[in-house]
Formats: structure tokens, C-alpha cells, sequence
């Protein structure tokens, strides 16, 4: 099993926003994600998204979604080791 959250990036109200995901994924898709991802890879997931719901007691419920990956591929290109997260992929 290998847990991992991506960011989203979009325009709303004239402004960017983030957006982030958690996402879980099993077998080896996980193992995969597992040793090829790294923290700023641009990734292009498909997944079955989850509604998860729990009792926290004295809050009350609470819910969260859950992307289910089925499958994965990087996307844009490789940064370098100077690349700051900031700038734009090299390619």
C-alpha cells in the first residue's frame, strides 16, 4: 500500500488555486508509485475517487475523498537537480 497526496493546480475568481488530493494506491501499482515518484513530479493519475466518513467523538463526522489509483504515468519533464519547484519543467 503506498499513500501519497498530489496538488492540483487551477483558475478560479481570476486567481490560481490549489487543490490538493489523497490518493492510496495497492499491489503494484503501488510498489511502482512507491520507487518512481518523487515529491514535485508531474503525474497524471486515474482512480476511482472514495468518500471516506468518520465519528471523531466530540466534533462530530467528518468525511474526506480518497483517490483509488488504477493507474499512473509521469507527465511534463524531468526537473534538475538546480530546478527550483517554482520554474518550469526541463525538457
Amino acid at each position: 500500500v503506498t499513500s501519497f497526496s498530489i496538488a492540483e493546480d487551477y483558475f478560479g475568481g481570476g486567481e490560481k488555486k490549489v487543490s490538493f488530493w489523497n490518493c492510496v494506491a495497492f499491489g503494484k501499482t503501488g510498489t511502482s508509485i512507491g520507487q518512481h515518484l518523487k515529491k514535485g513530479s508531474e503525474v497524471f493519475i486515474t482512480g476511482d475517487a472514495r468518500m471516506e466518513t468518520w465519528d471523531t467523538g466530540d466534533v462530530g463526522k467528518k468525511s474526506a475523498v480518497k483517490v483509488v489509483v488504477n493507474s499512473w504515468r509521469f507527465c511534463g519533464g524531468r526537473k534538475t537537480e538546480t530546478q527550483d519547484d517554482d520554474e518550469e519543467p526541463f525538457f
